[in-house]
């Protein structure tokens, strides 16, 4: 009973602490003041990393986690902040995993597509209706309170990301169904 407390206690922190930075981001983004340390990255490695620390949440919740890549290996750097990298990946596996089922799949896929790379995070979850997919991206926006399962966010989590993927000369797209699942993808240029 005691373990459950404190496992319940630190996961509450945790929402706590992912809310209160959304918010900081939100506020850094709309005075202009939100800041990129772009490097080279290799987007294999930290991709890899990304899977292998978010596949443990993910078993977990007894859900199944894939990772596929197609890719030259001859070039595979990107020029990009790897915080904000880690932070749109973390939020969009977040948003699948709130929203699919036990033993059902989610996918991190990586396609190389000549000067482009793009990223995939597919989920065979409950999906959302055309309605549903023209406000996500606002900011505060939330799914219908009966679908998501009592989660605690305030919707902020997609709008932060569209910003960052903006800021790259990109956007982010959304393809989904209701009970067939959702899937988010954008691109980025090889460095």
């Amino acid at each position: 009973m005691v373990k459950e407390a404190i496992n319940q206690s630190f996961e509450s922190t945790k929402s706590l602490i992912w809310l209160v930075n959304d918010m900081l981001d939100l506020s850094k983004i709309e005075s202009g003041k939100m800041v990129y340390v772009d490097e080279k990255v290799d987007i294999l490695e930290l991709s890899s990393k990304l899977y292998s620390d978010l596949k443990v949440i993910a078993d977990q919740k007894q859900i199944n986690f894939e990772f596929h890549k197609t890719w030259d290996f001859s070039h595979k750097i990107l020029e990009i902040d790897p915080h904000k990298f880690k932070q749109i990946i973390i939020n969009l596996v977040n948003n699948a995993l709130k929203f699919t089922n036990k033993w059902w799949l989610i996918q991190f896929n990586i396609l190389d597509q000549g000067d482009m790379v793009r990223f995939e995070i597919q989920d065979s979850g409950i999906g959302m209706s055309p309605e549903q997919l023209d406000k996500i991206f606002h900011k505060f926006y939330q799914v219908d309170s009966a679908l998501k399962r009592n989660t605690e966010w305030l919707g902020l989590g997609l709008s932060i990301i569209d910003w960052i993927i903006h800021h790259y000369e990109s956007q982010i797209n959304v393809e989904s169904e209701v009970w067939k699942g959702t899937k988010f993808y954008f691109s980025m240029r090889k460095a």
